[in-house]
């Protein structure tokens, strides 16, 4: 079994998304190349994706969204040292046209 879950809303219906999610585009025709920026969502109705996960640290304290961060994810940046299941979660949205993610130690502070 993965140590993680990741769970879609299945509905092709517009839902509403979470008050912060990360916004996934594939910047290449493959979705290799992801552009990433935490948005704040509160009212928006979309497609997402959750990824539930274990807390393991370092991972998940190098990775989670703090407000020395959050300016710069906002502006897309910061997302550099992400573990792999994350950018796992980055790619399925992304093969899938699911325009958000959340995850919870990125998209709460």
């Amino acid at each position: 079994m993965l140590p993680y879950t990741v769970r879609a809303n299945h509905s092709f219906s517009q839902d509403p998304v979470a008050k912060r999610s990360i916004r996934v585009t594939a910047s290449s025709a493959k979705g290799s190349d992801l552009n990433l920026a935490l948005e704040e969502t509160a009212g928006k109705v979309g497609r997402y994706i959750c990824l539930s996960h274990r807390w393991v640290q370092p991972d998940t304290a190098m990775s989670s969204t703090t407000t020395s961060n959050f300016s710069s994810r906002v502006s897309g940046a910061g997302f550099e040292n992400l573990p792999h299941h994350f950018l796992q979660a980055f790619r399925i949205a992304a093969r899938f046209g699911i325009q958000y993610v959340w995850i919870d130690s990125l998209c709460i502070i």
